[in-house]
């Protein structure tokens, strides 16, 4: 196991955070597992520190979440490539990502085909990242700015 501290775990969220640019008036859909790492930090804990809102759904289903994603209008998804994968083979939602500004993926790669093809029928940028639990666990995203390698990570989140 690894140990991780209160301040591993704020700082990283934190960085998360600024790196995001997540403010207040971003919502946030929490879709993945509430005990991981992954999602205890960057759809709990790095929301929470600038009191954006948090929708927390309490099972993965893709109609559901995408029902969800049309009625709040989130600004922030996060998911791993299997999530993804489900929601880009849903009919009749690709309006349901219109107000979201940034996806998230990780956990896995995520095929390019997938990628592209999800961005293109949702109108949305997926940004791939990496991270360990024993890092807390982001450690790279890549860029905001557009300019990006699809298929990898990404820079450090500390740049």
């Amino acid at each position: 196991g690894a140990m991780l501290t209160h301040f591993n775990l704020y700082s990283n969220a934190r960085d998360v955070a600024e790196y995001l640019s997540i403010d207040k008036k971003d919502k946030v859909i929490a879709a993945l597992p509430m005990f991981h790492v992954f999602c205890l930090t960057v759809c709990m804990n790095a929301p929470l520190i600038h009191g954006a809102t948090i929708y927390v759904l309490p099972h993965f289903s893709p109609s559901e979440l995408l029902r969800m994603m049309e009625k709040e209008k989130p600004t922030l998804f996060v998911g791993v490539p299997t999530m993804y994968n489900y929601l880009y083979r849903q009919e009749g939602h690709e309006g349901a990502m219109s107000s979201v500004r940034i996806c998230i993926s990780g956990g896995a790669s995520m095929p390019v085909a997938l990628l592209h093809g999800f961005e293109k029928k949702f109108g949305v940028t997926v940004l791939e990242g990496y991270g360990l639990s024993e890092a807390s666990p982001v450690t790279a995203f890549n860029p905001l700015d557009g300019k990006r390698k699809p298929g990898s990570v990404g820079t450090d989140i500390m740049n």
